[in-house]
């Protein structure tokens, strides 16, 4: 990897944060040179191709240097342009807030790097550890999701992976959503792409059906309900039982054949009503808006 000094003076790297499918996250500190106050980001970085196999499968299947780098150069500006969404929401309160990105291309090879620098928060799934979630939380998590997702939706966009490992916490309190890296313009959404993880799919999604912005909050109603059924999904037996393999498989198969969801463990019957309406199976008995989600959460917490 390129040294992060060479692309942003005066940074460096300070640990791993985490990697994934296609790269690795870093925290990275600044240091005023007048003040000595040190400043801190996240950096993300992603490598096109993910392995120095994958341009010999292309070879293999007959493409040429010139096609295999015109094809990896496409892939790289979809990522920008999902990574430039954030942009578009930078200084909001509940999105993730980008600083700055580079890409950088080895002229002597086929390999890209896109490093994005972003705000420093702490996971979600990182924060539970230190910090179980009230009901208060976990509505509180709810209305600033929801929030981010009005945002969303005046730009047009279907986030599509809405998880516990794609929100935010920052010192504050305040949640946050990230990882717009599947996201979609919802003008160019007609029938769905299996994008997303599978636990969090809305049904419609997973039977690869037409779709529309509701399929975020089914998806932050199902991360609502993990957080107040001790981090089990609908239909799995509650801790301390370990769900087997086949029981995680029916549990899906349930929710995607349309079961009636069971109120989620250690919610209000209020709060219990809002998130089975967020889940709802059929689109169209859920929320019409996050905005209107929102709204229906008690006004103590709103």
């Amino acid at each position: 990897m390129s040294g992060v000094n060479e692309i942003w003076p005066g940074w460096q790297i300070i640990e791993e944060l985490g990697k994934g499918q296609f790269g690795h996250v870093y925290k990275i500190k600044k240091t005023d040179d007048h003040t000595g106050r040190e400043f801190f980001s996240a950096l993300k970085v992603i490598t096109i191709p993910k392995s120095d196999d994958e341009a010999q499968y292309y070879l293999d299947d007959g493409y040429d240097l010139d096609s295999i780098t015109n094809l990896y150069a496409n892939q790289v500006n979809r990522i920008v342009d999902e990574f430039s969404l954030l942009y578009r929401f930078k200084g909001t309160a509940n999105i993730v807030s980008y600083e700055d990105h580079r890409v950088l291309h080895s002229e002597d090879s086929l390999s890209w790097q896109i490093m994005i620098r972003m705000e420093l928060l702490t996971p979600m799934t990182k924060y539970l550890a230190a910090h179980p979630m009230s009901e208060s939380d976990v509505i509180r998590c709810g209305i600033d999701i929801c929030r981010a997702l009005e945002l969303c939706q005046t730009e047009n966009i279907i986030h599509r992976d809405i998880k516990p490992q794609n929100i935010f916490v920052n010192d504050f309190g305040s949640f946050k959503l990230g990882d717009f890296g599947i996201a979609r313009s919802m003008d160019h959404t007609t029938h769905a792409t299996l994008a997303g993880t599978m636990t969090y799919l809305a049904p419609e999604v997973f039977r690869r059906e037409k779709y529309n912005s509701s399929v975020d909050m089914y998806s932050l109603g199902l991360v609502m309900y993990w957080l107040l059924n001790e981090r089990r999904m609908p239909f799995l037996p509650l801790p301390p039982a370990l769900p087997t393999a086949s029981q995680s498989e029916e549990a899906l198969a349930r929710r995607y054949h349309g079961d009636a969801l069971p109120p989620p463990a250690h919610a209000s019957e209020e709060l219990a009503a809002i998130i089975l309406k967020a889940c709802a199976f059929r689109p169209e008995d859920r929320f019409a808006t996050p905005a209107q989600m929102r709204r229906t959460c008690p006004v103590e917490i709103r």
